[in-house]
């Protein structure tokens, strides 16, 4: 028993540090496309700076597709299609937030992810509705709602910038329903659904970019190959984390990121939340989470305390 304890707790700890390490590569991404989009002395458009960062992954996607070549025609490519919309959608709307909000802004909106989960899972997956359930989304939508408050000409209102993460969220979260449903039906093959999106993204970015051109700087280009290595990378260490922890070990340390993007904000863009409101919604946001796990967590001490 004592063997398998620890042969446990050494895997959820290499799974805390693929997860760490994801996180990281996540916050430097997004410091990096606000430095492009909104700081640089030669701010380059959304649709160009994704072409650029997807022609500079094509090695990866000749490898990846030299890898499901075995899988192009042997399959219903609708789940495929499905996934690549969500998540280039995602991209997308995430960019477009980056360029109009602070990065810790768009990071504690982007903690909202497991609430679209609970309730994506609850209205389509039919998954059991609990009280704890619904008082984290709750707790997530007045949230974002006072995160999003700012003063305009004397009056409360709500920025509507903030609509871009939260859709960013809603489609990357939809997406993991998605893959969910593909795992129960054996329908999942993660090569050829980036594939597809890398070809996508870089056609309809491309095509995009025609209209108001702006030729990129020496700089831009080296930024622009961290931001495509680090993303790959990123995605490479989320799902290694997955591999050796449940996912119930690993939503808790989505808290880091919030961190992250606060001391990289402030230090690199001068950002900061002022507001109470907007640090009471902060607060709403994280509490939301730790709402949710909770019981998750309660439920893994009990056996053990039986014992």
């Amino acid at each position: 028993m004592l063997n398998e304890a620890v042969l446990k707790s050494s895997t959820n700890v290499k799974g805390i540090s693929w997860k760490f390490l994801s996180i990281t590569s996540f916050t430097i991404t997004g410091a990096i496309v606000r430095y492009l989009t909104s700081y640089s002395s030669n701010p380059l458009p959304i649709p160009e700076l994704l072409f650029f960062q997807n022609c500079l992954a094509i090695p990866c996607f000749i490898y990846l597709l030299f890898t499901a070549r075995k899988t192009l025609f042997a399959m219903d490519h609708t789940y495929q299609v499905t996934r690549t919309l969500l998540i280039g959608l995602g991209i997308l709307f995430w960019y477009f937030g980056l360029k109009n909000m602070s990065l810790s802004d768009n990071v504690a909106i982007y903690l909202l992810g497991p609430m679209v989960c609970v309730a994506g899972g609850m209205l389509w997956l039919k998954e059991a509705m609990t009280l704890n359930k619904i008082l984290a989304i709750a707790c997530s939508v007045l949230g974002s709602m006072l995160v999003g408050w700012k003063k305009m000409n004397g009056f409360s209102v709500i920025d509507f910038a903030i609509f871009f993460p939260i859709m960013a969220t809603i489609m990357f979260n939809v997406e993991k329903l998605v893959t969910r449903k593909m795992v129960h039906q054996k329908k999942q093959y993660p090569y050829l659904s980036t594939v597809y999106l890398m070809f996508l993204i870089s056609v309809v970015t491309g095509v995009w970019s025609i209209k108001g051109w702006t030729p990129p700087h020496l700089e831009d280009l080296f930024l622009i190959s961290l931001l495509a290595s680090l993303s790959l990378f990123a995605g490479y260490c989320a799902t290694k984390s997955m591999v050796y922890s449940e996912a119930t070990y690993l939503i808790p340390i989505s808290y880091v990121k919030l961190i992250l993007a606060s001391v990289l904000g402030f230090f690199l863009f001068g950002e900061f939340p002022q507001t109470v409101s907007h640090w009471m919604g902060i607060g709403l946001i994280l509490s939301s989470i730790a709402i949710l796990t909770a019981p998750l967590s309660l439920r893994r001490r009990i056996p053990a305390e039986a014992m």
